[in-house]
């Protein structure tokens, strides 16, 4: 990264975060960020507040559309699996050319580029926070663990995900340029490392990031600050450990990863919800039973309208409701997550939508009852440690391993295994594209299997 380009991150992240400052003000509870009157004789970090709110700043920025809120999760990951419906003939557009592998293409390498341009930025604020911690004298902030941890944690997070998007996977070429594994904050250039070289990165930011929020969950609530409410909106330590399972998963150590899921899945902190709530369990809102991170978005809907609501928008694959059972008396519930439009012009022509996201009653009707939940989208969800830890224990322990697959799938309406049938990795890998479908999980389950 050269100088000039350091010194536009530098000044969109001060832009950046007085904007956020602002379009988060007025929500409740921890969500409210007051800004200064007079941003020019504002020290940020002089105060917790000021660390808070540059920390809430980064949250938003991960929710933007150029990143998770979008580019990230549904669109760009799932046109590489064939997600949806793409003209395989329009070899111009961005769309076309990702699902047709054509990534140097201009259109592909401008979807590209938004992604990679603002996770650095991104990065760039945490590397920023982190030096200000540094900074700071012993004891000047009581929640400095927390801060700390979250900014670690953040920081691996975003990096693994450009690694396993960008770079070969570590089992076929460890040793092939990847990315650069940012973690100062100033004009210097940081080289690009290899795939090995960063997992050790991220592995070691995460566990950093583990030892910083175990400390800090010693530490009682004062009660004087918002920071500590909502801890599924931020990235808590459960979050660490899950992040921590996905990693030792992708690179292909399944105990470690095993250990990491089972870490989360024993604090029963966590459960899959009902039968009765998966139909709209993620329609704008944070997954509160099954969400160990979600991002908060005051305003949830983003592009999702245009990119779900109308015929010119991500419609899903033709063939995706084969995939989900409808026979009898047993329907995987996830079905309802591809259906028409409740609120479709008679002049539209039926389609099939896909409508995990997106709450529709909200969407259409400004007078709709409140959302059910948290406004936002979830990112680490625990079907994921489970599937984790299921497919660790094929071999090790079929029956735990049964168990685990088991509770996800009955409670999305399947009929589980009995005892003393096997669960398999091909079962595991069909119930991880229903599961994940549109979240932007399948294409990385592919790229670690070759």
């Amino acid at each position: 990264m050269n100088v000039t380009i350091k010194k536009m991150i530098m000044k969109r992240y001060i832009v950046l975060f007085w904007t956020t400052c602002l379009f988060l003000c007025g929500c409740e509870d921890f969500l409210t960020v007051k800004p200064k009157s007079d941003i020019k004789d504002v020290d940020l970090f002089s105060t917790a507040e000021g660390c808070e709110d540059a920390l809430y700043g980064s949250y938003a920025e991960i929710g933007g559309q150029n990143m998770y809120g979008r580019q990230m999760r549904y669109f760009v990951p799932e046109l590489l699996t064939h997600a949806w419906q793409v003209n395989q003939t329009d070899l111009n557009s961005g769309s076309g050319q990702i699902n047709n592998y054509m990534h140097e293409g201009k259109g592909a390498r401008d979807e590209y580029a938004v992604i990679w341009k603002s996770t650095y930025a991104a990065i760039a604020q945490i590397n920023d926070i982190l030096t200000n911690l540094q900074k700071a004298a012993p004891g000047k902030y009581r929640y400095f663990d927390y801060y700390r941890g979250e900014a670690l944690g953040i920081r691996a997070f975003l990096h693994f995900d450009l690694l396993r998007l960008f770079a070969p996977h570590i089992g076929s070429k460890p040793e092939a340029r990847a990315i650069p594994y940012v973690t100062t904050w100033g004009n210097r250039v940081t080289p690009f490392s290899t795939v090995g070289q960063v997992y050790k990165a991220v592995l070691s930011d995460l566990k950093k990031a583990e030892l910083s929020l175990e400390k800090a969950e010693k530490l009682e609530d004062d009660g004087k600050t918002t920071f500590l409410k909502n801890r599924q909106l931020h990235f808590n330590l459960d979050a660490a450990r899950a992040t921590l399972a996905r990693v030792y998963w992708m690179r292909g150590d399944l105990d470690s990863a095993c250990l990491y899921a089972e870490k989360v899945i024993e604090t029963k902190k966590y459960k899959v919800v009902s039968q009765m709530n998966v139909k709209n369990m993620l329609a704008s809102i944070v997954a509160q039973d099954e969400t160990i991170w979600g991002i908060y978005q005051r305003m949830p809907f983003g592009s999702m309208g245009e990119d779900f609501y109308k015929n010119s928008g991500l419609l899903p694959r033709a063939d995706a409701l084969d995939f989900y059972e409808s026979s009898g008396s047993v329907m995987d519930l996830r079905r309802n997550w591809f259906r028409e439009k409740k609120y479709r012009p008679s002049w539209e022509t039926p389609n099939t939508y896909f409508l995990k996201f997106l709450d529709e009653d909200a969407y259409n009707n400004q007078g709709a009852p409140e959302f059910g939940g948290i406004t936002g989208f979830s990112l680490i969800r625990m079907p994921e440690m489970y599937y984790i830890a299921a497919e660790a224990l094929l071999e090790k322990d079929p029956e735990k391993a049964r168990a685990y697959f088991n509770l996800v799938i009955e409670n999305r309406g399947r009929v589980g295994l009995q005892a003393g049938q096997r669960l398999t990795l091909q079962e595991l890998n069909e119930e991880r594209f229903r599961e994940f479908f549109g979240e932007g999980y399948e294409w990385y389950n592919m790229k670690r299997q070759n």
